[in-house]
């Protein structure tokens, strides 16, 4: 069995170490390939480099390119693979006739919130009702999810995210980490999530502000990288 995973980016985070770990739990089952198609070339995750995993790239030239349409049919017909999942609501737009032209289930996997309601001014609105009812299974990382956007219960999936321990297995020592970031306070304060609007970098910076005036024993610490990182870098106040 071959299965294709379709995404708009692989770059370091939530959803992108789930699709890697998603890879490396089916490759390691006997009978099933895998191969991935990405709309970028940001590609962060190095496990990908193995031969054994295919990755395709299709740039677009817009974040609506119509071109992708066609591309993506070409090589799914090429691929010739027996599922296709994607993981972002413009892949499901994009892999939708493909996937019904050639016979190829769809597992549409974009659901990774759960707002309290929705309505047409949502982009993801319009996109779940054009491509849900020809879904043959909708995953998402929560049940709330699946409330939230009414998925029927006969295509409903959900996975909730996990955490691959062994990657904390040889981390440096805590002194170390302190010394390279330069903290010399006694308590840190993290936050680690790509900075993203959704992510709300701003409470965190304006909760960091309002505990410093009053105490100087926290240092507050962000990690990540995005769109948002220069202007969260500006807001810092030194």
């Amino acid at each position: 069995m071959k299965v294709v995973q379709f995404t708009d980016t692989l770059r370091s985070g939530g959803k992108e170490r789930q699709i890697v770990e998603l890879i490396k739990g089916l490759v390691a089952e006997p009978g099933i390939a895998c191969e991935l198609i990405v709309m970028s070339d940001d590609i962060h995750y190095t496990y990908l480099d193995k031969p054994s995993i295919p990755v395709h790239q299709l740039q677009r030239k817009s974040k609506k390119d119509p071109t992708i349409f066609f591309k993506l049919y070409r090589l799914l017909k090429q691929i010739q693979p027996d599922i296709l999942q994607s993981w972002n609501s413009m892949c499901s737009i994009y892999a939708l006739p493909a996937v019904k032209l050639l016979g190829i289930k769809f597992v549409n996997g974009f659901l990774r919130n759960a707002p309290s309601s929705i309505s047409i001014k949502n982009k993801n609105w319009l996109r779940c009702k054009v491509t849900f009812p020809f879904s043959d299974a909708i995953v998402a990382n929560s049940m709330a999810g699946l409330d939230s956007y009414q998925v029927p219960s006969s295509k409903a999936f959900y996975v909730h995210n996990g955490f691959d321990i062994s990657r904390i297995d040889n981390l440096p020592d805590s002194i170390e980490i302190r010394q390279k970031n330069g903290v010399e306070t006694s308590k840190i304060v993290g936050m680690v999530a790509s900075f993203s609007d959704k992510k709300d970098h701003g409470t965190f910076l304006s909760a960091a502000q309002t505990i410093l005036a009053k105490r100087n024993d926290v240092t507050f610490l962000m990690v990540g990288d995005g769109e948002n990182l220069e202007s969260c870098k500006n807001k810092v106040l030194f």
